[in-house]
């Protein structure tokens, strides 16, 4: 059952802790400034909070997943 899966995770690009630090880093402020006025705009959007929360989720399974991994420098 967890074959297949692990068989996909190996073939994944190597995420180093510093590169997914650089990248939220990056993904925050690419947020934060078009993020903001789209947010107010949209505020009423499902769609729009939907992606969001989406968005969220990912990136937090990213950072735990990373934080797990032992082999990982």
């Amino acid at each position: 059952m967890l074959d297949p899966w692990r068989k996909l995770e190996s073939r994944l690009p190597n995420i180093t802790r510093e590169r997914l630090r650089v990248m939220n880093k990056w993904l925050f402020w690419l947020w934060v400034f078009p993020g903001i006025p789209v947010s107010i705009y949209l505020r009423n959007s499902i769609a729009w909070v939907v992606f969001l929360s989406v968005y969220a989720i990912i990136i937090a399974h990213l950072i735990e997943w990373r934080q797990e991994d032992t082999s990982a420098k």
